[in-house]
């Protein structure tokens, strides 16, 4: 069995017991076409202005760096009243552990993030202009979301544009 298997299994294993919770829980599934990409993520409520999530991605011979490479990536991420941070553990050819950290408003559906720091292994920072925007439709507990997102990073040049749409569940509506 491999580490994808074994992680998706460990998602799924605790969706029984997550009605338990007082608090809204998500779960997502998404693709990015551009990016060969598929994400699992589950995401933790406690009020409108604080999230947490642990997210897994796998990516397949994509462009990044201008080298192609897959890879394997979880994300424990945090949002809070607009600012958001990241724990980020490549589990294949970036191995190594880093931080990401941003800002971002909130218009109703539209998110925009703009600008974002990240640490990497290397002991190096990298400034990683990041411009996103994202829709959501929603019904009841059941979300479709969609995000685009531009990527440029001095010194590296141009990284290929993301385009993520997936589907959303939510165990627990808002407000529990």
């Amino acid at each position: 069995m491999n580490k994808t298997s074994i992680f998706l299994l460990l998602i799924l294993g605790t969706l029984p017991f997550v009605e338990t919770l007082a608090q809204p829980v998500s779960f997502s599934l998404a693709a990015d076409p551009v990016w060969k990409a598929f994400y699992v993520r589950s995401d933790y409520s406690t009020n409108e202005n604080f999230r947490v999530g642990l997210e897994y991605a796998k990516f397949k011979d994509v462009l990044i760096g201008k080298s192609l490479n897959s890879d394997e990536k979880i994300f424990l991420n945090t949002w809070y009243s607009g600012f958001t941070g990241s724990i980020i553990v490549p589990i294949k050819e970036h191995w190594g552990i880093y931080g990401r950290a941003g800002a971002g408003i909130l218009f109703s559906s539209l998110i925009s993030t703009l600008g974002a720091i990240e640490y990497r292994d290397s002991r190096t920072f990298q400034f990683a202009e990041n411009v996103a925007a994202g829709f959501e439709y929603r019904v009841e507990r059941w979300r479709v979301f969609t995000d685009v997102g531009l990527f440029w990073i001095p010194l590296i040049g141009l990284e290929p544009p993301s385009w993520k749409i997936g589907l959303s569940f939510d165990f627990m509506k808002a407000g529990g």
